[in-house]
């Protein structure tokens, strides 16, 4: 009986995350948002990188709903009347640059499978990408703009939906800023 009793401690104990002070446990990890505003992907990577950590990388539409769910409880947010703008950050982006004009810069833009954690071959999860409403003519994510905004990062858009949408990771292309959300696994 005390066998079993430690196996389901230990048990339990592994599903639980070993966060830092100050960090929200979360789907498989501990999370923090750290500079207290919204910033481009590049300065959410760098403070994320320079703590010792990284941005947040969900692996299924599940995990990151449950994400945002934990998030939007725990930094107390509330609905503004235009959503729970602005999101955060996640580490995904297209492993392919595709400037406006560039041979097959289109397909590039629309193709879920180039969007990976840099440095390795591990893919987002597909079923994470927005879908498009088709009322008001909005077409599915990634790669909606087919202008000088090359979208490479991936972000959630807001807190009032869990799904990922492409933004201009920096620059002057810029036009939407989210949350530095900090992830670590232990």
């Amino acid at each position: 009986m005390l066998l079993r009793a430690l196996v389901v401690f230990f048990c339990i104990g592994q599903l639980q995350a070993n966060c830092p002070a100050d960090f929200i446990t979360g789907p498989k990890g501990c999370f923090k948002e750290i500079l207290g505003k919204p910033v481009t992907q590049r300065e959410a990577q760098k403070a994320c990188q320079e703590a010792g950590y990284s941005l947040p990388e969900p692996e299924s539409l599940a995990e990151l709903t449950e994400l945002v769910s934990t998030l939007k409880e725990a930094l107390e947010l509330k609905d503004t009347g235009n959503g729970l703008g602005p999101g955060f950050w996640m580490i995904f982006e297209r492993n392919q640059e595709a400037p406006e004009g560039s041979e097959g810069f289109e397909a590039i833009r629309k193709d879920k499978s180039l969007f990976t954690v840099p440095g390795s071959n591990k893919k987002m999860a597909e079923e994470m990408w927005r879908k498009g409403v088709v009322w008001r003519q909005e077409p599915d994510q990634p790669g909606d703009y087919l202008d000088a905004r090359d979208e490479r990062c991936v972000a959630v858009r807001d807190f009032s939906q869990a799904f990922a949408d492409d933004f201009v990771c920096e620059g002057t292309e810029v036009i939407e800023t989210h949350f530095a959300i900090c992830y670590t696994r232990d």
